[in-house]
């Protein structure tokens, strides 16, 4: 079988200046910024800029510190068996990660060093994604296949589980993408009923927003989101090719397509916010 290369391209983009059919903008006053090429790789960031790599081709995860430099990794070399497909992490103040481990259906934890530290979850049937909660010390982790998100504590307790297939004002169906608001309101990209989800923190369901209508902020199949330092909610609508963004609310504000030199339009996938408040955007072209 022919491998086909260069297909994903880790692209790094300005919030403020993002426009229609640019690859890799910047800001107004500033070179462009080259696309980092990568393949099947989605991000994360602490707090201190480190960037985290998931490489679910590799079955690996690694910490890359600000200046390039690959701090540690774990999996694929170390412990080849360890994961399985993983797709996103989250940093506590402390330096523990939280990885949701997406084939192995778990979520494992590791020391700021990249050991090992625990595994739960093991009831989770696809972990897609996660988010944490530091105020009340939680992980939400989107579980794809039991069409739910599951809540749980820092030391891996089960809480409460939110949402249940269905098509109905509060259902889900193939939760994928999940973040929290700046209101701490849990949005979830229902990617089977082309739509976000809004929950309080309790699990009551609040509204939707998107949709599979023919309406300007419509949704295909949506795969991730994320939340910039101005409360614009960043929808990547992969069946579409293009990000849909929305304020915290709901409310369509545009669209956005990346579009190569040969005039090829990519998918998005997984997004991350960076530091400077940069979207960070895997994004396949076929």
């Amino acid at each position: 079988m022919t491998r086909t290369t260069n297909r994903r391209r880790f692209l790094q983009v300005a919030i403020g200046s993002v426009a229609a059919s640019i690859v890799g903008c910047s800001h107004d006053d500033s070179p462009e910024l080259p696309p980092v090429l990568s393949e099947d790789v989605a991000f994360a960031f602490d707090a201190a800029g480190n960037r985290y790599e998931m490489d679910f081709r590799r079955d690996e995860v690694r910490r890359v510190d600000a200046g390039g430099a690959v701090a540690w990794r774990q999996g694929s070399l170390s412990d080849p068996d360890l994961f399985n497909s993983p797709t996103s992490m989250a940093v506590d103040a402390q330096g523990t990660v939280y990885v949701a481990d997406r084939g192995n259906g778990e979520v494992d934890t590791l020391n700021a060093d990249g050991r090992l530290r625990s595994t739960f979850g093991q009831d989770l049937l696809t972990a897609e994604d996660i988010a944490l909660d530091a105020a009340e010390s939680t992980l939400y982790v989107s579980d794809g296949a039991a069409h739910r998100v599951q809540v749980f504590g820092l030391d891996g307790a089960a809480l409460r589980t939110i949402g249940a297939f269905g098509t109905d004002a509060g259902g889900l169906n193939r939760p994928r993408g999940i973040a929290l608001s700046p209101r701490r309101e849990l949005h979830v990209v229902d990617s089977g009923n082309g739509r976000i989800q809004v929950y309080a923190s309790s699990g009551a369901f609040l509204r939707s927003y998107g949709g599979s209508a023919a309406d300007a902020g419509a949704l295909q199949i949506p795969r991730d989101i994320v939340f910039d330092a101005h409360g614009s909610a960043i929808v990547s609508d992969t069946m579409s090719n293009r990000l849909a963004w929305f304020d915290e609310g709901g409310a369509f504000r545009r669209h956005t397509e990346f579009v190569r030199a040969d005039g090829k339009v990519g998918a998005p996938l997984y997004l991350a916010i960076g530091p400077g408040n940069r979207l960070y955007a895997t994004v396949t072209f076929a």
